[in-house]
């Protein structure tokens, strides 16, 4: 039994060292994992170091290059408030907000009104559409409060297919304006009839709803016939003046197709983008600032070529709502926004009378956006007559003097695209964006 109680004894001491020996080699194993693993965390934290540094380092080199460029700010614009020397914004001022919102808050209620008092915002004449007030006047004067929304319903969409058939505008083109008037109407008595869910809070509709049940249909309606295309989904802006590397990407495009050497070329002339009901204020902000840069460059381009400018209009749609923008090159340096025209569009047959007005506006966008073009047109066609003559300088008396008439070449500013992901690095900043 002695013999029988060692053999246990030793088997036991036996298995409790191999016990050991395994824990030990555990905790060892254990260890080389959390060091590794401590490893891989430190590695991916200086990693992330590294790449913050980096983009700091990025974001230093830029600001230096514009103060190497625009070390001194130089004031061109003429336009001075009290207690500022100089506007001191980034090329564009956006008057359309209400103090204090936006912009405004950079200034004092005085200093704002200043601004205003000075850059008077361009508004559309839309009296001279009387044709268009007297088709639609007559859908309106059917509506009666008395009776039911069916019957009122019925009878103005009836009126509105009845005098559809009265102004063609296939057979006649001065019935152009009253057609898309009675177009509007007609797309939005439909809109009441079949897609009450687009005016319905509770339901989720995308941005693209509005744009392609009501407002595509409207907008292409509304060039019908003037030589001009609609191009749409987030296309590339034309960007002829500006070297970068970042781009805008356009909801809409209002494009004049020009002939350069026999291939088409693209020349923008309006803009808009979209958003859904209620985008919020983040995104409505954006798209604001996003349309007059935009429309800044469009600017920039025109006057690029020589070819002088006025005011360019843009179109921001939140769902049923509608914003017609303008911005102007105002003075040297100082590009100038503001709102023309603002509706929100609701499913109440009674307030459909009170949206003449926006077809009018409309009408007046369509209108301005042709004569801006035609405008240009004429300047090119001057330039194109007094080109320098290759005789010599006395044969250039005239074209010298069409040039020193082109002097608003000298009021553009840079354009400066920012990234559109935040891991993208910043476009160079112009060399002229502040001042040249």
């Amino acid at each position: 039994m002695d013999h029988v109680n060692d053999d246990i004894d030793e088997g036991s001491s036996t298995n409790q060292k191999k016990i050991k020996k395994s824990n030990q080699r555990r905790r060892e194993l254990q260890n080389v994992f959390i060091a590794y693993d401590m490893e891989e965390q430190m590695k991916k934290k200086v990693e992330k170091k590294e790449k913050k540094l980096s983009r700091q380092l990025t974001q230093q080199e830029l600001l230096s290059q514009a103060d190497e460029t625009a070390n001194k700010v130089v004031e061109n614009d003429s336009i001075f408030i009290d207690d500022l020397e100089d506007l001191g914004l980034n090329s564009i001022i956006d008057l359309s907000a209400q103090y204090p919102e936006r912009q405004t808050t950079l200034f004092n209620k005085k200093q704002w009104k200043d601004i205003t008092n000075k850059c008077p915002s361009y508004t559309f004449n839309d009296t001279l559409y009387r044709g268009v007030d007297e088709a639609a006047n007559s859908v309106f004067d059917l509506y009666n409060p008395k009776q039911s929304a069916t019957r009122n319903w019925n009878l103005m969409y009836q009126q509105v297919i009845s005098l559809k058939g009265q102004y063609n505008a296939e057979l006649n083109d001065s019935f152009r304006d009253i057609d898309f008037c009675l177009y509007f109407y007609e797309s939005l008595f439909m809109l009441q009839k079949h897609y009450e869910y687009l005016f319905t809070d509770d339901i989720d509709n995308s941005e693209w709803d509005m744009i392609v049940k009501f407002w595509g249909p409207v907008m292409e309606r509304l060039f019908t016939g003037t030589g001009l295309r609609l191009k749409w989904d987030d296309t590339i802006l034309t960007m002829d003046d500006v070297t970068t590397v970042g781009h805008f990407k356009v909801d809409m495009r209002v494009i004049n197709d020009t002939k350069i050497q026999k291939l088409n070329s693209e020349e923008d002339l309006a803009v808009a983008e979209a958003a859904k009901s209620d985008p919020g204020v983040l995104k409505y902000q954006s798209d604001r600032c996003k349309l007059l840069s935009e429309s800044k460059v469009i600017i920039d381009n025109f006057v690029a070529k020589g070819r002088d400018v006025n005011s360019v209009y843009s179109i921001q749609f939140c769902g049923f709502e509608m914003m017609i923008i303008s911005l102007s090159l105002f003075s040297n340096g100082l590009y100038v926004g503001n709102e023309v025209h603002h509706v929100q569009i609701d499913d109440r047959l009674q307030k459909c009378c009170n949206y003449l007005s926006t077809v009018k506006q409309l009408l007046c966008f369509r209108d301005e956006t042709i004569e801006f073009l035609h405008k240009s047109d004429d300047v090119k066609l001057d330039l194109a007559a007094n080109r320098a003559s290759v005789k010599g300088a006395k044969y250039n008396a005239a074209s010298e003097e069409k040039k020193a008439e082109l002097v608003k070449s000298d009021w553009t500013r840079g354009t400066w695209v920012p990234p559109r992901r935040k891991e993208s690095a910043p476009a160079p900043i112009p060399s002229n964006l502040v001042s040249r």
